[in-house]
């Protein structure tokens, strides 16, 4: 399954347990070894940074990736748009999709 099919399932499976998530958007990883998500949820606490979450592979889950998850509230979501926030390393703007956004 490729990395993008992935995150889409993903994203529906989240959607189905985080009622107040407002916006998912997909960085596609270069070599396509992970799948690399920014979520934006309504009510997450503020860090002040974009904190990655990784989650190994699950097989038997049917994610054949790692994960990388950086969950934002909206005013972080925000402060990355300005450019006042950075994501992890080598996730790049160009190739960024949204594949979800709460109505």
């Amino acid at each position: 399954m490729p990395v993008r099919e992935t995150a889409l399932e993903l994203v529906q499976a989240h959607r189905e347990v985080e009622p107040n998530l407002l916006r998912v958007l997909f960085y596609p990883d270069p070599q396509d070894r992970e799948v690399r998500l920014v979520e934006v949820v309504e009510g997450s606490p503020s860090a002040g940074e974009a904190l990655p979450f990784r989650f190994a592979r699950d097989e038997a889950g049917g994610v054949p990736y790692p994960v990388v998850i950086v969950e934002l509230s909206p005013a972080e979501f925000e402060q990355l748009e300005r450019g006042h926030l950075r994501l992890p390393e080598g996730w790049r703007e160009d190739g960024r999709e949204v594949l979800y956004r709460a109505a």
